[in-house]
């Protein structure tokens, strides 16, 4: 599996507290299912963190504190509607990336 998948979503350490924005890890996880069941995406790192990123971008942040907090938001996530909100982010992203590759062209 590429490396950019395997990298921790970024946090900022207070003490024995973190905060983090939970919808990052949210649209890794959402990526790593949706390249599993589309063929043609390109899975260069340059490409995959494009999609990502547009992903993201679509998205409204959630920043929780402690680990508690994040097993609390990823269960908010689950419902229906945020699943299909993540879903098309996602999907709309790599269509955009398909089309407009910023990788070399071999």
């Amino acid at each position: 599996m590429p490396q950019i998948l395997e990298k921790q979503v970024g946090q900022v350490d207070i003490g024995d507290m973190k905060v983090i924005n939970i919808v990052e890890e949210l649209v890794w996880e959402c990526f790593k299912e949706v390249i599993e069941h589309r063929p043609g995406i390109c899975r260069c790192d340059r490409c995959m963190a494009d999609v990502c990123a547009l992903a993201l971008n679509k998205m409204k942040p959630r920043y929780v504190a402690s680990d508690k907090g994040e097993v609390i938001s990823k269960a908010a996530f689950l419902e229906k509607e945020l699943k299909i909100e993540l879903l098309v982010a996602v999907a709309d992203a790599v269509e955009i990336v398909k089309v407009n590759p910023r990788h070399e062209m071999e």
